[in-house]
């Protein structure tokens, strides 16, 4: 196997150079509320590596909602992300060369910034599709812990989550409530029943 001479890493090096500020000249160049939405798809589209280097992640335009669709593709343009289309006929979108996550100082500083909300949010996604196939079986919504965490995160991060993922949430807060009625209704029936004793043994005695 061939080794890679100090001149081609360099020219490797330059690549990469070049690609992270390409996308920084670009990012410049869009107004406040494009750079905030320009912030949030890049960082959807990289999945976090746990013990290993970040990746890039394909998301969907549902994902990412219709409001930044034109900046998604504004961007693949501009050759950052590159666009297509998955087997369900879902338009999809990624970062356009792996090198940007590794080597765009901006980049990995959002990251840096919203890991631990993007390791929660892939953990929640896990469980979310786990649900969905189970048939929504309610034994696979979230609970106790798990639904306080993702309760707080929807509080403090609602917008960064898609549909989906904040009506996945709300089902499980539901189900909790409803749980909590239905417990509510059967102490009451039991202390219906210990008044109801009480009464009929005063009554004999």
């Amino acid at each position: 196997m061939g080794l890679l001479t100090h001149e081609a890493y360099q020219a490797i090096d330059q690549v990469q150079g070049a690609l992270a500020n390409h996308a920084e000249t670009v990012f410049e160049r869009l107004n406040a509320d494009e750079q905030d939405a320009a912030r949030y798809i890049f960082v959807q589209l990289v999945q976090p590596g746990a013990g290993t280097a970040d990746t890039r992640r394909l998301a969907t335009r549902e994902e990412l909602g219709d409001e930044n669709w034109r900046l998604v593709q504004q961007l693949a343009g501009e050759r950052l992300l590159t666009t297509g289309g998955d087997e369900h006929g879902r338009e999809t979108v990624e970062v356009a060369h792996e090198a940007l996550i590794q080597h765009w100082e901006q980049l990995r500083t959002w990251i840096a910034e919203d890991r631990t909300f993007r390791e929660w949010q892939e953990r929640l996604r896990v469980a979310m599709a786990m649900w969905q196939a189970s048939h929504w079986d309610v034994g696979a919504l979230l609970r106790g812990p798990l639904l306080a965490d993702a309760e707080a995160w929807l509080a403090t991060r609602g917008r960064d989550l898609p549909r989906r993922e904040r009506q996945y949430i709300s089902a499980g807060i539901a189900a909790r409530e409803a749980l909590a009625r239905e417990e509510e209704g059967r102490l009451r029936k039991e202390l219906a029943m210990v008044r109801a004793l009480a009464k009929e043994q005063a009554r004999a005695s």
